[in-house]
């Protein structure tokens, strides 16, 4: 009984394994996908970003959504002086 239950035991990993592999590979696609779309979509506001922002009729909020649209990550370093860095989600957009 005990070599049927690791038998058993055994090709529920090897499913395990293979639905992992086929979900890594599936979320792989779809993130090279969704990337390419979403860098796309932020060139596109990048080039709108200034005169969206500057718009007195952009809500706050509208312009918090666009910086998180844009920005992956910002982290603030203090040492002798403040250092920031700035992570886009497009990579570089220019100077």
């Amino acid at each position: 009984m005990a070599d049927e239950l690791e038998a058993d035991w055994n090709q529920c990993l090897l499913h395990l394994r293979e639905a992992q592999r086929e979900c890594d590979l599936q979320h792989a696609a779809d993130q090279k996908h969704r990337n390419s779309e979403q860098r796309k979509q932020i060139l596109a506001l990048a080039q709108d970003f200034p005169c969206l922002w500057k718009d007195p009729q952009t809500p706050q909020r509208e312009r918090k959504r666009m910086l998180r649209l844009l920005l992956e990550d910002i982290t603030l370093l203090k040492d002798k002086e403040l250092t920031l860095h700035i992570r886009s989600k497009a990579g570089r957009l220019g100077r």
